[in-house]
């Protein structure tokens, strides 16, 4: 585990954009990730049995500074599993 890295714990589900959203911080900046490919209840039960698998992988994108044009990592749910 990168300690310069800190995801935050919990996930929030955005209406708007259909997905989930998790925060983190690496190098005292704020790291927004967006998470696709569901609805609401199953985006919150696949963030609640793989949250540990999103952490590590949102560990390595961050690492790799795998960010979009606005500055946050977006991923499908089979880019997790």
């Amino acid at each position: 585990m990168n300690q310069a890295i800190q995801i935050l714990d919990g996930a929030t589900y955005v209406a708007r954009l259909e997905c989930l959203k998790i925060e983190g911080f690496y190098q005292g900046q704020l790291i927004t990730c967006y998470i696709a490919g569901g609805d609401e209840k199953t985006l919150l039960a696949f963030y609640s049995d793989h949250q540990f698998d999103i952490e590590e992988r949102l560990e390595s994108l961050i690492e790799q500074q795998s960010f979009d044009e606005d500055g946050s990592i977006k991923l499908n749910v089979e880019q997790i599993i």
